[in-house]
């Protein structure tokens, strides 16, 4: 250490690589090198705050790009829509074969309120909402007919 108190910066960097005093070095204070040890972490917790803001930018991108990925499939229906329309078309298929035949519908159509239900007007709406004709409402025929009727 020198008389004014400060730790020449070559003794450190001597002991730190192993080498010999640099003699055209000048002496550096502790409390330089304790100001430039904070200016150093200043820095790091700058950048760090500034890497955290462009991950959440990218997050926040990714988050959105995945919720329109996810809601593709479901033809512009939330996932409480597309439950609830999934619950209501599990009551509905009361044989539970994933589909709702004709008499399955008439009785939802009954179950729901409707009055003067007959056979004519359950093969009817079968026939609106059945697409590939096969006399059975799939869930996706059920979820377009449901669309449809939304305007959506």
């Amino acid at each position: 250490m020198a008389d004014d108190g400060k730790v020449p910066h070559q003794i450190s960097r001597m002991n730190s690589i192993g080498l010999g005093p640099a003699p055209t070095e000048k002496p550096i204070s502790l409390m330089d090198q304790l100001n430039q040890m904070s200016m150093g972490a200043a820095k790091t917790v700058q950048d760090n705050e500034a890497m955290h803001q462009a991950v959440e930018k990218k997050v926040t991108r990714v988050r959105r790009k995945s919720r329109d990925l996810e809601t593709d499939h479901l033809d512009g229906l939330t996932f409480e829509e597309m439950e609830a329309l999934q619950k209501a078309f599990d009551e509905y298929d009361i044989t539970r074969d994933g589909t709702i035949d004709q008499e399955e519908l008439k009785g939802a159509l009954i179950k729901s309120g409707a009055r003067n239900v007959t056979d004519a007007v359950a093969k009817a709406l079968l026939k609106q909402i059945d697409r590939n004709n096969d006399q059975l409402i799939s869930f996706e025929e059920f979820k377009k007919a449901f669309c449809e009727h939304e305007g959506r």
